[in-house]
């Protein structure tokens, strides 16, 4: 629940079948037309609302919602209707507003879930694991090795037993101090099962 925005607000419908709509969708196109997450909508006109239904707000009050996390949506005389506060879905800093990172550690992870294919449905032994890891540690140090934004990757055993083994990744990067980890679950009769940490 990290990214949920509640938005405050109804405007005149498009549709003819309505009267009014809530002016979430609307703040929903104007935001995710931003350039990048950590750009704020704060005063973003929406070009899609021309006039609000419900009773205007008083100032206290437009900062007393916005100040408890509410996306108030208010008049502006130059831009039409802006959000009053918006925060940014992450901050600047994070690793996490830096989709280009993440698309690799994501397609990355995916890779590492294919040497599991083979396994699936196999018996389990100790073997199986020893090849598993021999497997991927063999290509994590081919993927390390000259690639231009990883600096560091770590693969542990969270836990393992007869019919399971839990493998937890850490990706570190160049020039960032956080890093992306994921562990895998690993189920001999089933799939391989990705979360992220």
């Amino acid at each position: 629940m990290k990214h949920v925005e509640v938005v405050l607000g109804t405007q005149e419908s498009v549709n003819a079948s309505r009267l009014t709509m809530p002016c979430a969708a609307s703040y929903a196109c104007m935001r995710y037309s931003l350039p990048d997450y950590y750009t704020s909508a704060t005063n973003k006109g929406i070009n899609s609302i021309s006039s609000l239904i419900s009773t205007e707000l008083k100032q206290e009050e437009v900062a007393k919602l916005s100040s408890s996390g509410y996306i108030c949506i208010v008049p502006s005389i130059i831009k039409g209707f802006v959000p009053f506060s918006s925060r940014s879905l992450y901050p600047k800093t994070s690793i996490y507003s830096k989709p280009h990172y993440l698309r690799s550690i994501y397609f990355d992870v995916d890779r590492i879930v294919s040497y599991f294919e083979p396994y699936i449905g196999e018996s389990f032994s100790l073997m199986t694991i020893q090849s598993l890891l021999s497997q991927i540690k063999s290509f994590l140090d081919k993927l390390l090795d000259k690639h231009p934004i990883y600096k560091n990757i770590t693969l542990e055993i969270m836990d393992y037993g007869e019919e399971y083994l839990k493998l937890s990744s850490s990706f570190e990067l160049y020039g960032e101090i956080e890093s992306v980890r994921s562990s895998f679950e690993y189920v001999p009769t089933n799939e391989v099962v990705i979360t992220w940490q």
